[in-house]
């Protein structure tokens, strides 16, 4: 069963006894107990015994914890957990209760959590963990896994990502849509158009011949620089669809009343107990630098407010998309 092996392999077999990272002493694969004690020397069959008998108890702790179907996988992640660090733990955490909701991607996340020992993140239980989460996640369908790469969110492939600014410098248009640094990354779909362009404008079947090519010829920067423009508009509609997938999430977000959202609510109550507590520093002090800071503490945040909610925000996006549209 899947279970036995993804155990086996995680904990490993120790045939002596051993103290573990919190000094428990502990023999096989994992095994610990009164039956354990320092000096103690076991078969392997004996370990594989123990094995069985402990993993009938942690299988009956899921099977009475999970209320909900969920895949054999899921069940041997979960059984490993258990295992790991026991009944009592498994039967009171996170993510046994994300589990029963369905939440997969908060049970998926929870296990991440278990992965200190003695107060201590411990290397190995971080791997374990991860290991776990990835086996909990295996057997869902594409759909159903909130961890799924869409084709569209795959981050940019390295030979374009090592392309891209020689061929940003050849048609400095294209700096619109890329900007520099953490955005290039974001736009991978459009990335790969401007490098499909370069292929096809020098003739090259690889990215760095293309971009060997447009770097060493003068006609061939030039033939580039007005094919990416000619195809800008596509180019920069696939960048743009990360943007658009935002607005659509945010008119999404159904209001609380009115067109009054939870966030402007939270927004409104953040900025209104800091307005108040300034505007008590400016009435009440009578120190002159504290005033001052209070006063331009209220500056900076109005005015970043304004500029984070015209720059950042999916409906800033959209109003100003609106407003160049007109």
């Amino acid at each position: 069963m899947k279970d036995v092996d993804f155990i086996k392999k995680w904990e490993g077999c120790k045939l002596t006894a051993y103290q573990d990272v919190v000094g428990i002493w502990t023999i096989g694969y994992g095994h610990t107990g009164k039956d354990v004690r320092q000096g103690l020397v076991i078969t392997q069959e004996e370990a594989d015994t123990l094995l069985n008998n402990d993993l009938w108890t942690f299988r009956k702790c899921v099977d009475v914890g999970v209320t909900v179907d969920i895949t054999v996988s899921m069940r041997a992640a979960l059984c490993s957990l258990a295992y790991n660090i026991g009944c009592g733990a498994f039967s009171k955490s996170t993510v046994l209760r994300k589990v029963n909701a369905k939440d997969w991607a908060g049970a998926a996340n929870a296990f991440l959590m278990w992965n200190k020992a003695g107060g201590k993140v411990i290397k190995g239980l971080e791997n374990r963990r991860k290991a776990e989460r990835n086996l909990f996640l295996s057997e869902l369908p594409a759909s159903e896994n909130p961890f799924t790469i869409r084709q569209e969110d795959k981050p940019m492939l390295p030979f374009i990502a090592a392309a891209l600014p020689a061929l940003l410098n050849a048609a400095p248009d294209l700096i619109r849509v890329f900007g520099g640094g953490e955005q290039s990354e974001k736009n991978a779909k459009a990335a790969e158009k401007v490098v499909d362009i370069a292929k096809a404008v020098t003739g090259e079947t690889t990215a760095e011949g293309a971009v060997a090519k447009i770097q060493t010829d003068p006609a061939m920067t030039e033939a580039f620089a007005q094919e990416a423009r000619a195809q800008f508009l596509e180019i920069e509609e696939l960048a743009e669809k990360r943007v658009a997938a935002a607005r659509e999430f945010n008119k999404a977000d159904e209001p609380m009343f009115w067109r009054v959202k939870f966030v402007h609510i939270l927004s409104l109550l953040v900025a209104a107990s800091a307005l108040i507590a300034i505007g008590y520093i400016l009435v009440a002090s009578s120190d002159a630098t504290e005033r001052s800071m209070a006063l331009q503490t209220l500056l900076v945040v109005g005015m970043g407010g304004v500029m984070g909610y015209w720059i950042g925000s999916s409906q800033g996006s959209d109003k100003k998309t609106d407003m160049m549209n007109k």
